[in-house]
């Protein structure tokens, strides 16, 4: 490494000294529990884009019904801003549940 970066190399063999000195149960519980955590991860990743498709797609619905009542009833004005006034409150929405999130990472706060 041309002395870049020193402490990842004694860091590195300081945690290979510890990992050899473990025994087989401990490596196969610390495998099991990170693979255990990743599957975790996966699953409840999937859960919200889940949740996030049946919601969009209800709203979508629900746009698509409204206007579709309203211009076979011939109110094609009131369809158009029934249409248009859902997907500004939908955006005025979103924006202010976006805001609210934090602008970074918060893992990426610690390197400075």
């Amino acid at each position: 490494m041309n002395g870049k970066f020193p402490m990842m190399i004694v860091e590195n063999k300081i945690f290979k000294q510890d990992w050899r000195s473990r025994k087989r149960i401990h490596i196969f519980q610390y495998l099991f529990l990170k693979w255990t955590i990743a599957l975790l991860i996966g699953i409840s990743t999937g859960l919200v884009g889940f949740l996030n498709n049946l919601a969009v797609e209800n709203i979508a619905g629900y746009k698509l019904f409204l206007t579709g009542n309203l211009m076979l009833k011939d109110k094609y004005y009131q369809a158009f801003a029934a249409f248009a006034g859902l997907n500004m409150i939908l955006a005025f929405v979103l924006r202010h549940c976006a805001h609210s999130l934090p602008l970074r990472p918060l893992g990426l706060a610690y390197l400075r």
